[in-house]
């Protein structure tokens, strides 16, 4: 009981020095911005409406991958009961088998779904279709009756 105690305060102190547990944070902090500051409402309303319009965009390319390549072909661990005689005594007796799902399909399958997902995350304006912290192209990324910014260091949500 007493190494049980002892294993659960290691893995709660472990969870708890993990650094920022909330990624808006992380992200805010990467401009030297910290919760209290003058900008970190904006960045805070930025990254969540970035990461939403990144998650529509996302839906509807992953959409277009299962039209190809539905998830149904993704491997996955399954069990089947199997019939065995003559071991004890010759009484035939149910053992339950367990097959592990094909990790290396699975991958190979999601390289095959990234070749729909990633030009289609393109064509929507995005650099990147796995995060959309890699940004936005800029000539997609303000409406064509909005001029588009001059040059500077200004932070992404100010642009």
């Amino acid at each position: 009981m007493k190494y049980v105690l002892t294993l659960a305060l290691l893995t709660v102190l472990a969870g708890c020095a993990g650094g920022p547990q909330n990624p808006e944070i992380g992200y805010c902090a990467s401009f030297g911005l910290k919760p209290g500051d003058a900008e970190y409402q904006n960045c805070h309303a930025f990254y969540y409406e970035q990461e939403a319009a990144f998650g529509r965009d996302r839906a509807i390319c992953e959409a277009e991958a299962d039209g190809l390549y539905p998830r149904n072909l993704y491997s996955r661990p399954s069990s089947y009961p199997v019939r065995r005689y003559g071991m004890r005594g010759g009484f035939p007796r149910t053992e339950m088998v367990h097959v592990g799902a094909d990790y290396q399909h699975n991958a190979q399958l999601d390289n095959l779904r990234m070749r729909i997902i990633e030009p289609c995350m393109q064509v929507r304006g995005w650099n990147s279709g796995s995060v959309w912290t890699a940004g936005r192209h800029p000539v997609n990324m303000y409406p064509l009756n909005k001029p588009k910014p001059l040059l500077n260091d200004k932070l992404p949500w100010q642009k």
